[in-house]
């Protein structure tokens, strides 16, 4: 009997154990030692891993780098052993450890979503018997006909990344963001930050970086587009409200060459009743002399009295922006200030100008420094924000190769220099100075929200807000139309704000007569249509005038269309400046590929000339020459026979043509009228887009008026957000929400109380409001009829409108 007993203990001491044994444990990271490898995985959260991979013995991994904000969490896991395999179980995805290679897979529910490549073995070729640094590569294993999305901004034309190789180097007109996600749902982000290559040829998937300690990447799961959008951003850092002038009109041209005309340019559009919400200014305000460089100094006679400038500017509600470049002139103050610390790379000489030398925005003094000069000279004047041009100086560098001795040789003036940030040589330069500009404001003031406009980005940078725009791109209709592709994988790497030189920045190569050239007029005709559905409409380039007066005048197609399009951007303010609310809230995009919303439909996967606009406006932006024969040295215009643009519909929605009201259902291919001042705009059955009314800046009327369209055929629902547009005061719930939903099918609108408050804000409000058809609540004008007007005090209310 004794015997029974103790057996029967033993039996309920195993049972007990292996039951204990699957229990999930609270745990931030599982260390596992292979034949040949440390593999260290860290939880992040139940959804996203971080894994390191390290030569045996060689234990210690490189701390998280300045783009990567999150740290690891105390995560439910459970931990299952099976032969080899060690499976590590979240409550939302399995990590799958091979105890011999230390290869690894990801599953969700029994789903294989990705695996390591065997047949890539880690490399680890140590760059320097002195040091702990390698080259280092890590192979993945993609179904055959995966497309996968992002890597940021390149000017290839493509979305998806299949069959294509990539190299991650900051440079003019590409932005390196090593990260791609999937179409199946999950992502990863190649956690280095020097130079480095993406492959995916041969049936072969690799990331190759000339120079880290480990194998390090981050596996996130998220479903779907937007939540491994949010899984990038729960790692590198929210994106803030950028102020609500942004999402006006912005005028540029390379550049203004006196305070005169600065002034007289915002004068004109004010005459002519353009709206217009910021002018910008170019270089060489500073002067003429390159010793004197980016000196952050109105030190050019023509700029004699810049408070005066600043200040006529703002008279006239318009803001005005400034470029500051991350290189300096030996004669400078800035310059000398920086040198006499040692923050100034001597042997590194910027692209332009050689008499310039790139400072050391790795070091948090010299970013310091750089922002008391930029706030003394500067915004302490009034300046409204930033123009950060050039923020990848080290471009120069030709990476074609991607050479180890060449790499090496010509990055160890810059290793040399940053000792403890060799990792992120040069990638994050941009990430670095930026981020020194935005806390430095931040800290300075928090009654002006900072607006940044930058050449370069990466991963983080959408923490400052900071819009990238695609570089000094050519005058073309390709070019334009690579635009695209490069918008929304940029997006789709976690930056949400991008644009582009409207109209492009080089004219004069295919429009030597510039903005005369009636071909030219064309081109940016319809890249002004496109740019109003961007994070910035910004008018700017070289060679020749960029204003819209210069396009002709009022009763000519050029003028009339560009001031058209102008004013739909306008007048759609609510509707885009909810759209960055989500982006704040709850990690939306404001440009989305098709497939975002429509994943089911394959024939989005490779779309690459149009864009979701928020969640419910479909843009075909017109991408070739219809009215003006470029051919022929007279530049003859035609406007004789309407021009059609070929737009795809995608299943899952109806659609409403925004300009005619035409109902039209999806899954097919759409032949759309483009009379020269029309872009071909459709809209998701059962979205509710909330019009203001025509405005000369963003600020002039308050919305108390608005009308709201309903576009029938489907349920839907909106969020309009307000608040006091130029502070940090929503960080503290001062602002206002109105949640809209429509009931399709009984013909009702919900407007929900009002939530929160600010200074301000609107207690008494009209919404006019229709239910669009093709006689009603059509194209950019204010609609003549409206299906019922109401009045709204902030209560609940429901309107029928049957």
């Amino acid at each position: 009997m004794n015997n029974q007993f103790f057996l029967f203990l033993i039996f309920v001491f195993i049972l007990f154990g292996a039951a204990s044994a699957q229990q999930p444990k609270h745990k931030k990271e599982v260390y596992i030692k292979t034949d040949s490898l440390s593999v260290l995985l860290q939880f992040y959260s139940p959804v996203i891993i971080r894994v390191t991979k390290t030569k045996l013995g060689k234990t210690s991994i490189s701390d998280n780098n300045f783009s990567i904000v999150a740290a690891p969490q105390n995560i439910a896991v459970k931990e299952i052993g099976n032969g080899n395999l060690l499976n590590f179980y979240t409550d939302s995805i399995c990590i799958q450890v091979h105890q011999k290679t230390g290869e690894i897979s990801f599953l969700q529910k029994n789903r294989l979503l990705i695996r390591e490549d065997p047949t890539i073995l880690p490399l680890f070729r140590q760059l320097n018997a002195k040091t702990d640094e390698y080259k280092i590569k890590q192979g993945f294993v993609l179904e055959k006909e995966e497309p996968i999305y992002g890597l940021g901004q390149h000017q290839k034309g493509i979305m998806n990344q299949r069959n294509n190789v990539q190299l991650l180097y900051q440079n003019n007109m590409d932005i390196a963001m090593p990260v791609f996600q999937s179409v199946k749902g999950y992502g990863i982000l190649w956690n280095n930050e020097s130079p480095s290559l993406f492959s995916d040829i041969n049936n072969q998937t690799y990331f190759l970086s000339d120079k880290g300690k480990a194998v390090d990447y981050f596996f996130i799961w998220g479903g779907n587009t937007d939540k491994v959008v949010a899984g990038i951003r729960h790692l590198s850092g929210k994106s803030p409200l950028l102020p609500k002038w942004s999402f006006g009109f912005v005028q540029s041209k390379e550049r203004y060459e006196s305070q005169e005309e600065v002034v007289n340019v915002v004068k004109k559009y004010r005459k002519l009743g353009v709206p217009l919400d910021c002018i910008v200014q170019d270089w060489q305000y500073w002067g003429m002399d390159n010793k004197d460089w980016n000196s952050t100094r109105f030190n050019n006679p023509a700029f004699n009295n810049p408070k005066k400038m600043i200040d006529d500017v703002h008279k006239m509600n318009a803001k005005i922006i400034i470029s500051v470049w991350p290189s300096f002139g030996p004669n400078t103050s800035i310059f000398k200030d920086l040198d006499q610390r040692g923050y100034i790379y001597h042997n590194i000489t910027p692209d332009f100008p050689k008499e310039g030398r790139v400072y050391n925005a790795f070091n948090p003094k010299a970013r310091n420094i750089v922002w008391e000069h930029m706030n003394k000279n500067l915004f302490a004047k009034g300046i409204d924000g930033w123009w950060l041009d050039a923020t990848e100086p080290f471009e120069k560098y030709d990476f074609s190769t991607f050479s180890d001795a060449s790499l090496i040789k010509k990055l160890q003036p810059l290793i040399n220099q940053t000792t403890d940030t060799i990792v992120a040589v040069p990638n994050s330069y941009p990430l670095y100075t930026v981020g020194g500009v935005a806390d430095n404001q931040r800290a300075t003031r928090t009654s002006k929200r900072i607006f940044i406009l930058t050449r370069s980005g990466y991963i983080g940078q959408q923490r400052y807000g900071a819009i990238v725009w695609s570089g000094d791109i050519t005058s073309s209709w390709q070019v334009m139309k690579n635009q695209i592709s490069g918008a929304l994988n940029v997006g789709l790497s976690g930056i949400p704000y991008w644009n582009a030189d409207i109209g492009g920045f080089w004219s004069n190569r295919l429009y030597p007569k510039g903005h005369v050239d009636p071909a030219f007029r064309e081109l940016v005709v319809r890249w002004t249509q496109f740019g109003a559905f961007t994070a910035l409409m910004r008018l700017h380039g070289t060679n020749t005038p960029r204003e819209i007066y210069q396009f002709g005048e009022k009763g000519q197609w050029a003028y009339d269309a560009i001031k058209k399009a102008i004013d739909l951007r306008y007048r759609l303010l609510p509707y885009t400046y909810s759209a960055s609310y989500h982006i704040m809230a709850s990690n939306a995009s404001l440009m989305r590929p098709l497939f975002a919303d429509f994943k089911n439909d394959k024939l989005t996967y490779n779309i690459n000339d149009q864009f979701l606009y928020g969640k419910s406006l479909l843009i075909s932006p017109v991408l070739e020459s219809q009215y003006v024969d470029s051919t022929s040295e007279e530049r003859k215009t035609d406007f004789g026979n309407t021009k059609i643009r070929r737009v795809y519909l995608p299943e899952g929605s109806r659609w409403i043509d925004f300009w005619t009201g035409e109902n039209l259902e999806g899954r097919q291919y759409v032949q759309k009228e483009t009379p020269i001042d029309i872009i071909p705009v459709y809209v998701k059955a059962g979205s509710i887009i909330p019009l203001g009314d025509f405005k000369q800046f963003t600020a002039e009327k308050d919305d108390s008026v608005m009308e709201l369209r309903i576009y029938p055929g489907a349920n839907g629902q909106f969020v309009l957000y307000e608040d006091e547009g130029d502070n940090y005061n929503y960080e503290n719930g001062k602002f206002t929400t109105i949640h809209f939903s429509w009931n399709d099918k009984k013909r009702k609108l919900n407007i929900g109380a009002v939530k929160g408050r600010y200074s301000g804000a609107l207690t008494n409000r009209i919404f006019n409001i229709n239910i669009v058809n093709e006689k009603n609540g059509t194209g950019i004008s204010l609609s003549q009829h409206y299906n019922k007007t109401v009045k709204y005090t902030g209560k609940a209310m429901v309107v029928s409108l049957k």
